[in-house]
């Protein structure tokens, strides 16, 4: 039996990544559209600021990366009657590497 590494299969242009490395630039990708949408929102001169951070997990040897960011509503959004904005969190499953 012949066995081809995975590696070989790959065309050369695809760069193989560790998991850490690939869980950063996860969260920095996650960021990044956030502070877009940061951008947008200034883009209709709504003065909002919000609050996210990045968070990562482990139980159990499995671990989840996600973004707990206050979400706003901007075209309901009225200056006569705030209302509270809802928090969400939104989660994502890494792959395992084992």
């Amino acid at each position: 039996m012949h066995l081809v590494s995975p590696y070989r299969m790959s065309p050369p242009s695809c760069t193989h990544v560790s998991i850490d490395d690939y869980n950063k630039v996860c969260q920095l990708y996650e960021a990044v559209h956030l502070k877009l949408a940061v951008a947008r929102l200034s883009d209709k001169h709504i003065s909002i600021k919000l609050t996210w951070r990045l968070l990562l997990v482990e139980v159990e040897g499995r671990s989840a990366a996600g973004v707990l960011v206050v979400e706003l509503d901007v075209d309901r959004w009225s200056l006569k009657r705030p209302r509270r904005p809802a928090a969400k969190i939104q989660r994502r499953r890494l792959p395992n590497m084992s």
